[in-house]
């Protein structure tokens, strides 16, 4: 029998993580929303890459949205299909057996 005090570890690397990318794409979202001087008072990493990549992001939604609609769709599309190729996936049997309660 293997202990996992923690859960069970996720060896899947990070740029191939669904719900990393969908956290970076909320806060893409975020930068988009506000002016461009105010996107580093609302996120945060101490990775400067990542930030690159939120804040890029959010320039291509805020540029996409000026241009209208059909852009934005364009835009948003692009970003779905990022998404698509990633995985999202358990890292604990617990949560796949949660049925409600407290926990969700």
């Amino acid at each position: 029998m293997r202990r996992c005090p923690h859960g069970n570890q996720n060896n899947l690397p990070v740029m191939q993580r669904g719900w990393v990318f969908l956290e970076r794409f909320v806060s893409m979202v975020k930068c988009a929303m506000v002016p461009e001087s105010q996107m580093q008072s609302v996120v945060f990493s101490d990775n400067r890459e990542t930030l690159y990549e939120i804040f890029e992001g959010g320039r291509k939604l805020r540029v996409a949205a000026g241009q209208g609609p059909e852009r934005l769709k364009q835009q948003m599309r692009e970003f779905v299909e990022v998404l698509d190729s990633m995985r999202f996936n358990s890292t604990s049997v617990d949560k796949l057996k949660n049925v409600g309660g407290v926990g969700g």
